[in-house]
């Protein structure tokens, strides 16, 4: 969804080895510096959906258990 809304990968490198290390270390740039024009809704939901922690990943039902 990242790539949709700003024509890139959030994390881009050299080698895949490289792209991980960013993956871990360091946020994406936010996409609305890339492209105003995306929704804030959009733009919260895509920065869930990268979060590092489980606390603050969205909450799908298929992961309740349920």
């Amino acid at each position: 969804m990242y790539a949709m809304c700003t024509g890139h990968a959030p994390f881009r490198a050299e080698s895949s080895y490289s792209v991980l290390r960013l993956i871990t270390d360091k946020d994406p740039r936010p996409i609305r510096e890339i492209n105003p024009d995306v929704p804030d809704w959009l733009c919260a939901i895509i920065e869930k959906l990268h979060a590092r922690e489980p606390s603050g990943r969205l909450d799908f039902p298929v992961n309740s258990g349920r």
